[in-house]
């Protein structure tokens, strides 16, 4: 409850997730009316512990002559709800596992240079909250389109020398916005449309509180032909998802291959028609580098290369 209290007002409302939300836009560098942490004298007993707010909270301790074995603190990060924050500052922190993942979804479509569409984002309807970030690569954003009761409070644009990704941040069950966009080149939104893994953490929670991961799917739009997705995430550490489309049944060869052209991983299986997902994690693929992962089906041979991070 302390570390909800983002705004130090001695109370938790909605002006809290407001403040939090700017903060993990990148709105705030800082909370205004807050310090990162807050420290607790360990001894305090709180008369209502569903209220700390009652009573006046103990941040320092008197001491007397030294040494004193009595003196100890908790801290309390704010915005950390869940308990996630690492302590150990300056090192880093392991990507987490969730049990559970939730799909961002929008369709594919071939963009001739300079062409604009309307691109609509899903997400997956169980979510009662989630942020993600999604890099543009080479389409150009020109427009977000809030829907369902999301506002342009709940976005963000992040713009840097690699490019430009749009954040948004949701504490309501609204799943579906659009993003207004002119491809720089042509090519496919699958090519270039990827979550990002830098400018807000990639997670959701479900009505009970229970956290999900997020994948990006980008389904083909009347595909008539064999399509390879660009993994997502990439770069990516922990694990990443291969997508590709099938116009028909067929076996599927999948194979990842590192620089030297040597074969790192092979999956082959019987797929029907239709999109499909295939997953590679740290435990196939351990060493950092650049890789080529290719599809062979029905006579149709694709390719195309990710980066398994180092951290």
């Amino acid at each position: 409850l302390i570390a909800a209290d983002a705004n130090k007002s001695g109370t938790v409302t909605t002006f809290d997730i407001v403040e939090l939300r700017k903060l993990i836009l990148g709105s705030y560098q800082h909370l205004p009316y807050n310090n990162s942490w807050r420290f607790i004298d360990k001894a305090q007993v709180f008369t209502n512990p569903q209220n700390p707010f009652a009573d006046v909270i103990r941040e320092t301790i008197t001491l007397g002559y030294l040494p004193v074995d009595s003196a100890d603190f908790i801290g309390a990060k704010i915005g950390d709800v869940d308990y996630t924050a690492s302590p150990n500052f300056g090192e880093t922190t392991l990507e987490e596992r969730f049990e559970k993942t939730a799909h961002i979804s929008t369709k594919d479509q071939y963009l001739a240079e300079n062409e604009t569409v309307v691109l609509p984002i899903d997400l997956t309807h169980s979510l009662e909250g989630y942020q993600f970030a999604l890099d543009l690569g080479e389409l150009e954003l020109l427009e977000i389109l809030p829907e369902n009761g999301l506002t342009p409070e709940h976005f963000a644009i992040h713009s840097t020398a690699a490019g430009t990704s749009v954040a948004v941040v949701s504490e309501l069950a609204a799943h579906r916005f659009s993003l207004r966009v002119r491809a720089r080149r042509a090519g496919h939104i699958s090519e270039w449309l990827q979550l990002s893994n830098g400018a807000v953490r990639s997670m959701g929670f479900d009505r009970e509180g229970i956290p999900h991961g997020l994948a990006l799917q980008v389904q083909p739009a009347e595909q008539q032909a064999v399509l390879l997705a660009q993994n997502s995430p990439n770069p990516w550490l922990a694990s990443t998802q291969i997508g590709f489309y099938l116009p028909t049944e067929g076996t599927v060869v999948l194979r990842v291959l590192d620089a030297m052209g040597r074969v790192v991983t092979t999956h082959r299986a019987d797929y029907p028609a239709g999109y499909h997902a295939h997953t590679l994690d740290a435990t196939t693929i351990a060493a950092p580098g650049v890789f080529t992962y290719t599809l062979e089906v029905n006579g149709v041979f694709l390719a195309k290369k990710m980066l398994k991070s180092p951290f």
